[in-house]
């Protein structure tokens, strides 16, 4: 358990890397600072909100009673449920291509915010 001042002082250091080696976009390699990615990506990225199938996670058109798509309805997956934060677009096949073959475990706690 860490004390108030060395929290302090890892605060403090944290803000002088940040402002010595800023962040980088992990796409476009721009510097950014607030969510892990540039303005531009950030926009690129379409994020699924409800309504959403409640067994696969695909994007529905309108909420209805059980909240399953027509697949899901007719034959129920083997898994229990299935989480995506984003649609596979052009911008998030970068980053999950990058996360999985490119060793890029960097990209983890943007993941973990995004969920």
């Amino acid at each position: 358990m860490q004390t108030k001042p060395a929290t302090r002082v890892r605060q403090y250091y944290t803000a002088l890397l940040d402002l010595l080696l800023p962040k980088q976009c992990p796409l476009c390699r721009q510097f950014c600072f607030d969510h892990g990615l540039c303005a531009d990506c950030w926009q690129g990225l379409v994020f699924i909100t409800p309504p959403f199938c409640q067994c696969c996670g695909r994007p529905l058109a309108y909420a209805i009673g059980d909240h399953l798509c027509g697949s899901c309805f007719a034959k129920i997956p083997p898994l229990a449920e299935i989480r995506s934060c984003f649609l596979y677009s052009e911008r998030s096949r970068q980053l999950i291509l990058k996360f999985k073959h490119g060793d890029a475990l960097h990209l983890t706690p943007l993941f973990a915010r995004f969920y």
